[in-house]
């Protein structure tokens, strides 16, 4: 019998407070993309390494400690669309 992947939350549906997340590739030494889901939106990603975040001050946090620098507006950004192709 195959051994079953505990399935990781790679969607999530209207929160219900804004959600900040940061995907990282499989090894989790690079983010590919990063990003806030408000209440009226839906994320869904191939990633499976995935952090969210109650509060932006910690998003930003782990953002800056990784080399990455956001604009007070952005809300998504540096996207890694390979594993499209």
């Amino acid at each position: 019998m195959e051994e079953i992947e505990e399935l990781k939350n790679t969607q999530i549906k209207y929160p219900a407070n804004e959600t900040w997340f940061i995907c990282w590739n499989n090894e989790r030494n690079e983010i590919k993309a990063h990003g806030s889901i408000s209440i009226n939106q839906v994320i869904g990603t191939n990633w499976q390494e995935i952090d969210y975040y109650s509060k932006k001050e910690a998003w930003t946090q782990c953002l800056l400690s990784n080399g990455i620098v956001i604009e007070e507006d952005e809300t998504l950004t540096n996207i890694d669309e390979s594993w499209l192709e």
